[in-house]
């Protein structure tokens, strides 16, 4: 009777072992990192004209266009493209149209980078505004498409996916419009 109790126990513990041995243990899957998205870069000393300082338009002394410029945008990001959009006096609000738009067709082969260009005739451009003296002009530069407008968002025309790097660029005009004689 022993060996048979014995035998019993044994066999229930070898099918109760059965399950144990069974049991999957996972393998931690290796998540690849993803890789950082570095913002465009610019050298601020390349801004033309300096972004530091109002630029002064005079429409007696200065005919045309004043051309503002930023030299030698880059991404290190190898697969981001560059996208841009300007805006005179921006808000929200009010004034939200897009001034000036581009994009590169694909990562600059030139290590000079992209040139991002704007022609003012601040006589012309700016006669429409509710501000007589003093405008701005802005700049957004992205790695990434620029969302649809919608009215709920914040920053109408300068939505961007949250993953988009980004650098703006403002300069401040002061122009007398009374003074622009005959081109308004």
């Amino acid at each position: 009777m022993r060996t048979i109790m014995r035998v019993t126990t044994l066999t229930k513990l070898a099918l109760l072992s059965i399950p144990a041995m069974a049991c999957v243990v996972p393998i931690d899957i290796e998540v690849e990192p993803v890789p950082p998205n570095y913002p465009p870069m610019f050298r601020p000393e390349l801004v033309q004209p300096s972004f530091q300082r109002e630029v002064e338009y005079d429409p007696e002394l200065n005919e045309g266009r004043l051309t503002f410029q930023v030299t030698g945008v880059t991404d290190v990001d190898a697969v981001d493209r560059l996208y841009w959009r300007f805006f005179v006096n921006y808000d929200p609000t009010f004034s939200f149209a897009i001034a000036g738009a581009g994009s590169t067709t694909g990562r600059p082969q030139t290590t000079g980078g992209v040139n991002v260009t704007y022609p003012l005739d601040p006589c012309v451009d700016l006669s429409g505004s509710k501000t007589r003296d003093l405008h701005r002009l802005e700049v957004v530069i992205a790695d990434r498409p620029f969302l649809d407008d919608t009215a709920a968002s914040g920053a109408r025309n300068q939505d961007l996916p949250t993953d988009a790097g980004q650098i703006r660029v403002v300069w401040f005009i002061r122009v007398d419009l009374d003074r622009c004689g005959e081109s308004l």
